[in-house]
């Protein structure tokens, strides 16, 4: 089964082996019943240019055998078309010799035939104008003056020869790029909603530069607020990644501050839990940042920091999965001042991978670290101790004897800012 540049919908229903290329069911060309192509062969589509009929271009289905051999001539017992020999085609479908080849055009061959009709009665043709490579709704064979060969027969169609001639080349390229950004949007959409690992960025820079970031910036927007917070944090991240490919490198490093106050009532909507207020609010601020590279980028640095804000979100749900109980032989704590409380591990160093495993590099790529954990001197070289003090306080006491002590909960709330005293002690008191 080969699929290339397709949107399929389970409206096709394709019998392997096959190939589909250039197909969208979503498109009128498809028309309004299901179809089931057969095996072992190859249907595609063409934007054929008919602008000398005073016509726009139209997608023009074209459909041929594994097999077949496009300059075999028709006389030879070996030619074939859907790989069977042309009398046996001829047969069932009941199309002859004369509407294929209607004057002398030298040597009768699959390329020059006239198969595929590029209009009809009704307009531009439908997929099942080539009623032979699918498997028919009634169970019989065709006979003569049966609508479907009636309307292939009365249509206007061309060869592949025609069909190459005349392929409107501008038209074929942006049809083939927009249907390469739908599928990516869908591709993104499923993605992000069944957390699974994709790297987004190279596709990222291509719809950039082709003019479609502001489709998939939509299919994120939507997304976001659809489950949990790490999906609202990947979308946020992900948005972040798609505006910096928009600035294509320029408006300086995307590391920087995230602090405008344009988007501090989005950061607050998140604080609250409200994913889709804080997901709106930041897309209706987004479209006044997106003129100039500089502005991409110090956007792309604020999605940055609500992605982070819904990580911490995220994070902060473990607790509602562990639960903590003391055993029935461990020792109570004791409610003497004098008691100190140790806990010790040892060094960690990181063999490969490091830093892998966090957001937001995990979404795209997975995370794998590997490291080791060490004794030094024989002893574990980190730890902590606590005691309880008579009054309320939290005195924390680092390398030479330096202390920061903190009198009242609002002294934690500098724990995520990475150059404030002893921020990373302070998280793990936070967490504790």
């Amino acid at each position: 089964m080969s699929l290339v540049n397709c949107y399929i919908t389970p409206d096709l229903a394709l019998e392997p082996p096959s190939a589909v290329c250039n197909v969208d069911t979503r498109m009128e060309y498809f028309g309004d019943q299901p179809l089931t192509l057969k095996t072992e062969l190859c249907l595609q589509t063409f934007q054929v240019n008919l602008a000398t009929k005073g016509l726009n271009s139209v997608h023009v289905p074209v459909v041929f055998g594994m097999t077949d051999v496009l300059m075999g001539k028709f006389s030879a017992t070996t030619s074939t078309y859907c790989n069977i020999p042309w009398p046996d085609f001829m047969m069932s479908s009941q199309i002859n010799e004369t509407d294929l080849w209607p004057s002398s055009t030298g040597m009768k061959t699959l390329w020059n035939a006239k198969l595929f009709p590029v209009l009809t009665d009704s307009g531009e043709p439908t997929l099942d104008t080539l009623f032979w490579a699918f498997h028919p709704a009634r169970q019989h064979r065709l006979r003569s003056g049966y609508p479907e060969v009636d309307k292939w027969r009365s249509s206007w169609r061309f060869s592949f020869d025609d069909i190459f001639k005349a392929i409107d080349v501008a038209a074929e390229f942006a049809s083939r790029r927009a249907l390469f950004n739908d599928v990516l949007g869908e591709i993104l959409r499923q993605k992000l909603l069944h957390s699974e690992d994709f790297n987004f960025l190279p596709y990222f820079r291509s719809a950039a530069a082709d003019g479609f970031a502001q489709q998939l910036l939509t299919v994120l927007d939507d997304v976001a607020p659809l489950s949990s917070h790490g999906v609202t944090a990947r979308a946020l991240a992900l948005i972040a990644d798609l505006l910096g490919s928009m600035a294509g490198g320029r408006g300086g490093l995307r590391s920087g501050p995230a602090a405008n106050e344009a988007f501090a009532a989005a950061y607050r909507a998140f604080d609250n839990e409200d994913m889709a207020g804080g997901i709106a609010l930041m897309a209706k601020e987004r479209k006044k940042w997106v003129g100039r590279p500089d502005l991409l980028i110090r956007c792309a640095r604020h999605y940055e920091g609500a992605a982070q804000i819904c990580i911490r979100k995220a994070v902060a749900s473990a607790k509602k999965f562990i639960s903590v109980s003391r055993s029935e032989t461990a020792e109570k704590p004791s409610d003497k001042h004098d008691t100190w409380w140790v806990a010790e591990c040892p060094a960690r160093i990181d063999l490969s991978g490091g830093w892998t495993d966090t957001p937001p590099i995990c979404y795209e790529h997975g995370g794998l670290v590997i490291n080791a954990a060490l004794l030094i001197n024989g002893k574990r070289p980190i730890g902590a101790k606590v005691r309880r003090t008579a009054n309320f306080s939290v005195v924390l006491i680092g390398d030479n004897d330096s202390r920061l002590e903190l009198l009242e909960t609002s002294d934690l709330s500098d724990y995520c800012i990475p150059n404030a005293p002893a921020s990373s002690v302070v998280i793990g008191t936070t967490a504790k």
